[in-house]
């Protein structure tokens, strides 16, 4: 599971255009978003390794990640979310669904259904070291509960297995889960992100 969490972490920076690094025990992803410049990510942490990363929390704009098993606080910090799940599948070889449109730019699969000229549903992949990070899957409101995000999500998967993909991961809401699941997706671990306020 460490493996795959690992493998997460490097495609998730990809697919933002985020550079990535050791930092002790931790992950830290140069994220420069719009809710936060920084995250560091802890896979599976003992409590020395999140108290030795605590400390380099130290803005509302730097936040930590923990996967896997972990207290349910942090000193000094609060909870941001705590209801992703770090999710994975086996890919097989499927096909492109002709509605959706993918555009490759920097080694990211940005896939889209258009219907007249709005966006019904979308998502990117980025493949590091033969293994799929799906990001980003979203569907417009007004084109949700009609298998939109799904067959947005079947393409990407098709897409990552023709650039030699075999295995799938991704960091699932509480409403991606259901549809994940539906396509064969596994819960792996459990993921929280905390915060330093003010």
């Amino acid at each position: 599971m460490t493996d795959l969490a690992q493998a997460w972490v490097r495609g998730w920076a990809v697919s933002r255009g985020a550079p990535v690094r050791r930092e002790g025990d931790a992950w830290c992803v140069a994220l420069h978003a719009a809710t936060r410049d920084e995250e560091y990510v802890l896979i599976d942490p003992s409590p020395d390794d999140v108290e030795r990363t605590r400390p380099r929390i130290t803005s509302p704009r730097i936040w930590l990640t923990i996967l896997g098993s972990h207290e349910s606080s942090v000193e000094g910090l609060e909870v941001e979310s705590r209801v992703e799940t770090l999710m994975d599948v086996t890919l097989e070889f499927g096909r492109l669904d002709p509605e959706i449109i993918i555009e490759v730019v920097d080694g990211v699969a940005h896939a889209a259904m258009m219907v007249d000229d709005t966006v019904a549903a979308r998502g990117q992949v980025a493949v590091v070291d033969g293994v799929a990070v799906l990001d980003r899957i979203e569907t417009h409101p007004e084109f949700r509960r009609q298998g939109r995000g799904r067959v947005v999500v079947e393409s990407l998967q098709t897409w990552a297995h023709g650039q030699g993909a075999r295995h799938g991961v991704l960091l699932a809401s509480p409403d991606g889960r259901a549809l994940y699941s539906a396509l064969g997706w596994r819960e792996t671990m459990p993921a929280a992100t905390f915060v330093r306020r003010g």
